[in-house]
């Protein structure tokens, strides 16, 4: 993932998503309302054109931002530390996010 800030963060609040895989990413209060927020959105993603999966996704990312939230990932050179993760690869995750369900029943 690219950079779209170089401002640095501390930590993320309880409305960021943290960007990465397994452990705190997976338990991270804003990653858990990021999935409910994505499975709402689910039928509509699945049924919708390549286009309005674009907007749909963009949609999604636009909602964590209404709520105060950002997408952050880990700064390889500051340990401990945070940076926002550029909008193309945010709207990866939020796409993601979006197909999730599919491979597992009950979702």
């Amino acid at each position: 993932p690219t950079i779209i800030s170089n401002k640095i963060h501390n930590g993320p609040c309880s409305n960021d998503v943290i960007c990465g895989r397994g452990g705190k990413a997976n338990t991270h209060p804003g990653n858990i309302s990021f999935r409910e927020e994505a499975k709402k959105l689910r039928s509509w993603y699945e049924s919708s054109s390549k286009s309005e999966k674009f907007t749909i996704s963009s949609f999604l990312v636009d909602i964590v931002g209404e709520r105060g939230g950002r997408f952050l990932k880990r700064n390889p050179e500051q340990p401990g530390k945070w940076l926002e993760a550029d909008g193309s690869d945010v709207r990866k995750k939020a796409s993601q996010a979006l197909r999730e369900g599919r491979r597992s029943a009950g979702q």
